[in-house]
């Protein structure tokens, strides 16, 4: 029977020093006090803690193992199957690029996500190796990352999650004000009567912080709010409720590329002709946000500066660990392409009947 595994926690009850300590003196991190330092050390080499080195590392010298952990949701409340949105494959393109000039090892795992965005399932296998960081990329709230890695020794940096200062390091985009941006390009175009189609409130903190820049436009406009809720995928009902709470609509802005994409072949099934007779912007800039036929304007989020900023961020903070949280906040880039032009004045079809029977 092989021996027991000796763990961070183990050195940590023994020392009667915090994980997050004994990681640091372990990973032999600036900032530590002597005495401490010498008493973590003590019980380690009493339990007989021997730390394994990467495979990847060459001599004088460790390669870092870092987790990335992927936000992952089911595509419907029947479907049990989960699923990493494609956008964070640029993502990960990024912080692979520069994660090979910093000798850092990368573990990938997913957490899994229900419909209130609530964690379901975390690979513990992963969180329980000895690792010198973590990576989560996708919005999550505060409390729920604070509940999974809170107590874990070792630092860890937030990707894409909402862009306000929290207890870790955050790298994300700057939502309020991106589409704020996207809907003063409507605005500017002449539309007046914009819906929104977003989820139900408190399933993507990402997507609030859109509304609210929506919402910001709007009432600098002097407009009313006109807002569909999506629930289990289904962009036709909420746009069906965007156009039973205004039937004159002239454009949508919608929260993520692909509802505006599911949103344009809901609106031409029903008979409307984009741009001509409703305008349709999206964000994030996603692959598919240019093959379509009128390519999607759409707000471009630096998928791949993300990720190398989030390497580059981690490395600070295992370099300096007691320095302050940092919050990053990449700017959005408006790209126009057709799917946006003036509205026109002529009688268009805007009942939920002719939508549905497109």
């Amino acid at each position: 029977m092989s021996a027991k595994r000796i763990t961070i926690t183990d050195i940590a009850r023994e020392s009667g020093a915090s994980p997050t300590t004994v990681s640091l003196v372990l990973r032999d991190r600036p900032g530590i006090g002597a005495d401490t330092r010498d008493r973590v050390l003590a019980a380690a080499q009493a339990l007989g803690y021997e730390r394994r080195p990467s495979p990847h590392a060459t001599a004088g010298q460790d390669a870092a193992t870092i987790a990335i952990l992927f936000r992952a949701r089911a595509r419907s409340s029947d479907d049990r199957s989960f699923g990493v949105n494609p956008f964070y494959s640029w993502v990960l393109t990024g912080m692979e690029s520069v994660a090979r000039t910093k000798r850092m090892n990368l573990l990938y795992g997913t957490l899994a996500v229900n419909g209130e965005n609530e964690i379901i399932d975390a690979p513990d296998h992963l969180l329980t190796q000895d690792l010198d960081g973590v990576i989560v990329v996708g919005a999550f709230s505060e409390s729920a990352i604070d509940g999974l890695l809170g107590h874990r020794p070792f630092p860890v940096v937030l990707v894409d999650g909402p862009g306000t200062p929290q207890r870790f390091d955050v790298i994300a985009s700057d939502n309020t004000g991106g589409a704020r941006l996207a809907v003063e390009h409507l605005l500017g175009m002449g539309h007046r009567r914009i819906g929104l189609i977003s989820r139900e409130t408190g399933a993507n903190p990402n997507f609030e912080e859109r509304e609210a820049g929506y919402r910001m436009a709007m009432s600098a406009a002097g407009l009313s709010p006109v807002v569909g809720r999506i629930a289990d995928e289904q962009v036709g009902d909420a746009f069906a409720q965007v156009l039973a709470d205004e039937p004159g609509i002239t454009a949508l802005f919608c929260v993520n590329d692909q509802f505006a994409l599911d949103a344009m072949k809901t609106a031409t099934a029903g008979g409307f002709q984009i741009p001509h007779t409703l305008s349709i912007a999206g964000f994030d800039d996603t692959d598919h946000a240019e093959a379509m036929v009128p390519a999607l304007t759409t707000m471009n989020v630096d998928k791949v500066g993300m990720g190398r900023q989030a390497i580059l961020m981690l490395h600070y903070r295992m370099q300096w660990p007691r320095s302050a949280p940092s919050c990053l906040l990449l700017t959005p880039r408006l790209i126009v392409r057709g799917s946006v032009a003036p509205p026109i004045d002529v009688p268009i079809a805007t009942t939920i009947g002719q939508l549905a029977a497109g």
